[in-house]
């Protein structure tokens, strides 16, 4: 298990350029944050690692869950002057809580055909939810309190599945040595805005990511190695989700 508690703060300056037709404006105004959040997960693990009669030929099974919740606040005072007096004051509070699951299941085996020969195989599933939700409040004079800002409120739930198979061969011929794989992937990714039921998906097909590793010996100390592989780099989460997230009004972000 694992829990843990932040509190960050920090104090920004803020200066505005803005051009009129009578020239250029700089404005002036500094944004203090405190902030607080709160982490707790806990996982498990499984591991099933099965030895054949012949030398070398395994089969070993995996699994990893973890799952974690979170909860968060932070305040922001945003101090607006002209010159070195405050003219206003904007007080912003955000609410955060949410959750987070994540399941990895793996078996692989290992078959050897000679002393220099080998086959290698396996599956893997990986499997991720998550719920997030932030609620953005800023300071009515008018009412005395805190009002939800709605158009500003960000909360979504996704999960995000990968599905993989890999088989490579690997031998060598007296001082030339290879190993050659293919692995296969594929991916979806959906997600649900809650405070609009908007609904959005990412479905990536199979596809197919060869490896080539060839090396030959030259001497007892000098190797000639060649290789090849085709990599995916995946977007996180942040990058996926279709909407604008403006709950921090300095820090707006889109996928």
């Amino acid at each position: 298990m694992v829990n843990a508690s932040f509190k960050p703060g920090e104090v920004n300056d803020i200066y505005t350029d803005s051009l009129y037709n009578s020239g250029k404006i700089t404005s002036y105004s500094q944004r203090a944050s405190a902030s607080e959040r709160n982490f707790n997960g806990r996982g498990l693990a499984f591991g099933l690692k099965h030895l054949f009669p012949k030398e070398g030929e395994e089969l070993t099974v995996d699994a990893n869950y973890f799952s974690g919740n979170n909860k968060g606040n932070a305040l922001y005072t945003t101090n607006n002057y002209s010159g070195n007096t405050i003219n206003n004051t904007q007080l912003q509070k955000i609410l955060s809580d949410g959750s987070d699951h994540n399941l990895m299941l793996q078996a692989d085996y290992t078959k050897p055909f000679s002393a220099v020969t080998k086959l290698e195989t396996g599956v893997r599933g990986a499997f991720r939810s998550r719920i997030n939700n932030n609620y953005n409040y800023m300071f009515s004079k008018t009412a005395g309190d805190y009002s939800l800002v709605p158009s500003a409120t960000s909360n979504y739930s996704n999960t995000d599945n990968v599905y993989a198979a890999y088989v490579t061969v690997s031998s060598s011929v007296k001082d030339f040595s290879y190993k050659i794989g293919l692995r296969a992937e594929s991916s979806s990714y959906s997600g649900v805005l809650k405070t609009t039921g908007r609904q959005y998906n990412n479905q990536y097909p199979v596809s197919l990511f060869p490896s080539v590793f060839l090396s030959q010996k030259l001497s007892p100390d000098q190797d000639l190695q060649l290789s090849y592989t085709r990599r995916v780099n995946r977007p996180n989460f942040f990058q996926l989700i279709p909407f604008a997230d403006s709950t921090d009004k300095l820090n707006i972000t889109k996928g």
